[in-house]
């Protein structure tokens, strides 16, 4: 299975934009660096495990996912998931493995939205 059909963007085929959260920029910022001109990188998903079945559900779910410098999911909030089947999406979350996210050339903690179907 394709990494791609397990989860879709809001924007299918645009290429991900890091976009620093506010705390992050006024960090930089009292570090007397332009938020604007410091290189980012977003974090990439290296493992994600097959989608769970959900018992005939069909729809769409949001996963906010909370990654630490290491890539790996700290905490996972998400939306739109029937309430019988939370558990069972939590575990496939914290299952995933990303790449970390690289923020002027150091890992660096980040959130990560994913909108996932099953059909």
């Amino acid at each position: 299975m394709f990494l791609k059909s397990l989860f879709r963007r809001a924007q299918p085929g645009s290429p991900v934009i890091p976009e620093l959260d506010g705390a992050v920029a006024r960090k930089l910022e009292a570090e007397g660096k332009d938020p604007g001109a410091v290189a980012s990188r977003a974090a990439e998903p290296r493992e994600v495990p097959p989608r769970p079945e959900l018992g005939g559900f069909k729809g769409s779910i949001r996963l906010v996912l909370t990654l630490d410098g290491l890539g790996d999911v700290k905490a996972v909030a998400m939306d739109g998931a029937p309430y019988e089947h939370v558990q069972v999406l939590e575990a496939w979350a914290y299952a995933w493995k990303f790449h970390p996210a690289i923020l002027d050339g150091k890992p660096h903690a980040c959130r990560m939205v994913y909108e996932v179907s099953w059909n």
